[in-house]
């Protein structure tokens, strides 16, 4: 069985302030210097940013460096859709 990873990509500010519960925050921005986080290549990882444009690029970078279950939930209102619980 493969961890599952919820990968909040938003800015810290954005993060701080709401984010889903137990997700683990990694800024775009690392992932576009070359920063990739240390998650099992095999993980299952679920991407979010505010409105989801991060989260598209996110997914992208991880895909082409070897992460193979990657997905881009998108906006924190789908995400919110979707049932997923936010802290404050």
């Amino acid at each position: 069985m493969h961890r599952k990873i919820v990968l909040d990509v938003s800015p810290k500010k954005d993060y701080a302030f709401e984010h889903v519960k137990g997700s683990v925050h990694y800024e775009v921005q690392s992932l576009v210097y070359g920063k990739i986080p240390r998650i099992p290549k095999a993980a299952e990882i679920s991407v979010y940013c505010r409105y989801g444009g991060r989260s598209k690029l996110a997914v992208y970078i991880l895909k082409n460096n070897g992460f193979s279950n990657v997905r881009d939930l998108g906006a924190k209102e789908n995400v919110k859709n979707s049932g997923y619980v936010f802290v404050h």
